[in-house]
C-alpha cells in the first residue's frame, strides 16, 4: 500500500497532536505544515510554510486543525488542488458553508478527492464499547449526553460551546439513536455577547427516544458522561474514567472499554476511507447535520444569548 504525502494545516494543540499521530502512521509522510504563526521554522524535522501555495504539489492529503472560520475556505482550496481532507471538527461554522463543502465533496468525488470530518469522540473506546452494547438494554426510551467543565489544566480559550462541544454530543447521538430533530434549547453567554458559553438542548429522535444535550465551558465542575436508557436496562459511560457500566435486572456490570488512542484510531479509519473500505469516519453530509442542529439550537433559543451575571 503506497505512502501518502500528507500536509498538516495548522500548528496549535490539536494541530501537534494530529502532527504527533500522522508521524508515526505507517501510511502518511507528513511533508509540510502550514502556519503563517511558525513559517519559516520546522517542527519535529518538518518544515513550516506560510500558505497552502507555498506546498509543491504533488500531495495526496491533508488535515484541517485551524480555526473554525477558517475551514470552509481551506477544505475548498485543499479540494480544487485535489487531495483528500480529514477537517477538524466543526466541518464549518454555518449551515451555509456546510451546505456548499457538501456541494465541493460530491463534485470533487469522480476525481478521487474524499472528505471526512474528525469528530474523535467516534474512536473513543468507551464510546465503542457503549455503541456495541446499546441492544442489551432493550428499546431505548432516553439518551442523556453531559460535556461540561475547563479544558485540562484550567485554561481554555472562549468559544462557542455550540460548535466547540455540543457538535460531539449530536454526531453521537444520531450515530446511536437515529435522525433526530430538535425540541427545545436553552444558551447562556456569560459576557453578555454572541458566544454561547452554555446551552441545553431536548431531542427526540426517530424511533421516538427522548434526548438531553448540556454542555457548558465555564462549570466549576468536570465532567463527560453519557447514558442511555432502554426498556431492560441503562448504560453509563464516563469519558473521563473511560469506563462503562450496564446496569440490567438489579445488577451492574463493567464492560471493557479497550483500543487504541482515539486520534490514532480516526487516522486508521481515515486511510481505511481512502481506499473506498469500510470506515467510522465521520462524512461531510453527517458532519453538516451536526453544525445544522447545533446552529437551530441557538436560533431557536432566541437568537441572542441570555446574559448569566456572575459568571466568568
Amino acid at each position: 500500500m503506497a505512502t501518502v504525502d500528507l500536509v498538516l494545516c495548522g500548528a496549535g494543540r490539536m494541530g501537534r497532536h494530529h502532527l504527533r499521530v500522522a508521524r508515526e502512521h505507517p501510511r502518511f509522510r507528513v511533508v509540510a505544515i502550514v502556519d503563517p504563526a511558525l513559517a519559516g521554522g520546522a517542527l519535529d524535522g518538518v518544515p513550516v510554510v506560510d500558505s497552502l501555495t507555498a506546498v509543491p504539489p504533488p500531495f495526496g492529503a491533508a488535515i484541517v486543525a485551524t480555526p473554525i472560520a477558517t475551514h470552509h475556505a481551506i477544505v475548498r482550496e485543499l479540494l480544487a488542488r485535489g487531495a483528500h481532507v480529514l477537517v477538524e471538527k466543526p466541518l464549518a461554522g454555518s449551515v451555509a458553508e456546510c451546505e456548499d463543502l457538501v456541494a465541493h465533496a460530491a463534485a470533487h468525488a469522480s476525481g478521487g478527492a474524499r472528505v471526512a470530518i474528525g469528530h474523535v469522540e467516534r474512536f473513543n473506546p468507551a464510546v465503542r464499547a457503549l455503541a456495541q452494547a446499546v441492544p442489551r438494554v432493550g428499546v431505548v426510551r432516553r439518551l442523556s449526553f453531559v460535556r461540561v467543565g475547563t479544558a485540562r489544566g484550567g485554561v481554555r480559550e472562549r468559544s462557542d460551546v455550540l460548535l466547540e462541544l455540543a457538535v460531539h454530543d449530536l454526531d453521537l447521538l444520531e450515530r446511536l439513536g437515529g435522525r433526530s430533530s430538535l425540541r427545545s434549547s436553552f444558551v447562556q453567554s456569560f459576557r453578555g455577547d454572541e458566544v454561547c458559553d452554555a446551552a441545553e438542548l431536548e431531542l427526540v429522535t426517530a424511533s421516538g427516544a427522548t434526548a438531553t444535550v448540556r454542555v457548558d465551558a465555564c462549570s466549576a465542575s468536570r465532567a463527560r458522561t453519557i447514558r442511555v436508557e432502554g426498556t431492560d436496562g441503562a448504560l453509563d459511560v464516563d469519558l473521563l474514567a473511560g469506563s462503562v457500566e450496564l446496569s440490567r435486572g438489579g445488577a451492574r456490570q463493567p464492560l471493557l472499554a479497550d483500543g487504541p488512542e482515539p486520534l490514532r484510531a480516526q487516522l486508521d479509519s481515515f486511510a481505511a476511507f481512502l481506499d473506498g473500505a469500510p470506515s467510522e469516519v465521520c462524512t461531510v453530509d453527517e458532519a453538516a447535520r451536526s453544525v445544522e442542529l447545533a446552529l437551530t439550537a441557538r436560533r431557536l433559543a432566541s437568537g441572542r444569548a441570555a446574559r448569566v451575571e456572575g459568571r466568568p
